[in-house]
């Protein structure tokens, strides 16, 4: 409930859409947030991943590799790490880290809005996939970014 204080103290009317790993079950998280209308669980295979990180402002993960779909999406990323576990995926240094509420609200206070913060972030998204996504250089990450934006129905913009 930690990430839907902080994504309610960045903005009230945010909604926070937890997309669940196949293994997790939707009934738990259903029954955790009760009737919040700002949380919409969604299980695994009900939507397309590519198509909700099209339509995100940001991208909360814990310990997943969607962080890194999200890059290609230019997606702000909050590695949320409760209990001072460091995100094991590389990338989660790229983004920023949220250990509670206060610290999520500031992360997606930083990121999601045009500033310095964010834009020091999406320079280091960007470098990350340039060093790491593809050894042959950033066209090769660029014709990775069109297939995946080819696979949502809608397209990333």
């Amino acid at each position: 409930m930690q990430a839907r204080e902080g994504v309610r103290a960045w903005d009230p009317g945010a909604l926070l859409v937890p997309r669940l790993h196949p293994s997790e079950d939707p009934a738990a998280y259903r029954a955790l947030v009760g009737s919040d209308p700002g949380v919409g669980v969604i299980p695994h295979r009900a939507a397309a991943l590519y198509d909700l990180l099209g339509a995100v402002d940001a991208v909360l993960t814990f310990h997943s590799s969607v962080g890194l779909e999200a890059m290609l999406f230019d997606r702000p990323i909050v590695s949320l790490e409760p209990f001072g576990e460091e995100n094991p995926f590389s990338y989660g240094r790229e983004g920023a880290v949220a250990r509670s509420a206060e610290e999520l609200a500031r992360a997606l206070s930083e990121d999601v809005a045009p500033g310095p913060n964010a834009q020091a972030r999406r320079a280091a998204r960007k470098r990350y996939l340039k060093d790491n996504l593809h050894a042959v250089g950033e066209k090769s990450a660029a014709q990775v970014r069109a297939l995946i934006r080819a696979l949502s129905s809608k397209g990333a913009p």
